[in-house]
């Protein structure tokens, strides 16, 4: 059985390959526009998990799998340049919530634009494990030549883990969760092979007999306790 918690959104990250980018440097475009694919598609830069192509001023940016998450830019879409990374420094979350991702790579990302800001979310793992998390980066601006710029680290989105169940037996769940803004939503999920994700039914969560007790803390790694609460009659 696999539980999954997360706190103000989720999404779908999307999977592929990005190969048809141009090199900067590809003079004979014209010549080739209108032919097929195979002979128009300069196979010079590749992604891995390219996110959607969004648009900064003058710009479109791209990014995709790799170390601190790279990215590549573009003009019109033809000649692309390669970009500056999200990240230089791994966020102080993942030692914690994925350690044995120690090298920055991140999968996957996608790229919105949502009001005044950009927000990339980006999944962090390591193969052969089964620990994983999504995380929520913001920047006002892609342009890095901007005095806005700057990515912002939300940390998890959403958290993942595994454990065994038997069928009638009561366990107790300990959820943390990270939340800057106020107005985190936090939810519990389960599935199995034969059941798809979704939210536990309430009728399947059971109060505990001394209280509900929240402990909250002031960092992104759930250290330095600095509120302990207990809620006797929870849901009242």
């Amino acid at each position: 059985m696999e539980f999954s918690s997360y706190c103000v959104i989720s999404t779908l990250l999307l999977a592929g390959s990005l190969q048809a980018i141009a090199f900067a440097d590809d003079t004979d475009l014209i010549s080739r526009a209108g032919l097929p694919l195979e002979q128009t598609a300069s196979r010079g830069i590749i992604t891995r998990d390219p996110s959607t192509i969004v648009k900064c001023k003058d710009e479109f940016w791209v990014f995709y799998t790799g170390h601190g998450i790279p990215s590549f830019h573009s003009k019109d879409l033809l000649k692309w340049e390669p970009g500056p990374p999200v990240f230089r420094t791994a966020p102080e979350w993942i030692a914690a919530a994925v350690p044995p991702n120690r090298n920055m790579n991140y999968w996957a990302p996608d790229v919105i634009h949502l009001g005044d800001r950009y927000l990339l979310y980006y999944s962090v793992s390591s193969f052969g494990k089964i620990t994983s998390a999504i995380g929520l980066a913001t920047t006002p601006t892609l342009d890095p030549a901007d005095p806005a710029y700057y990515w912002t680290d939300h940390g998890i989105v959403e958290n993942r883990g595994t454990i065994a169940l038997i069928a009638g037996r009561k366990y107790d769940l300990l959820m943390e969760y990270y939340d800057n803004a106020g107005n985190g939503l936090a939810r519990l999920l389960w599935s199995s092979a034969g059941t798809p994700k979704s939210v536990i039914p309430a009728d399947h969560l059971f109060q505990p007999t001394n209280g509900l007790t929240g402990s909250y803390f002031a960092g992104l790694t759930l250290t330095g306790q600095a509120h302990t609460r207990n809620d006797p009659t929870p849901g009242k």
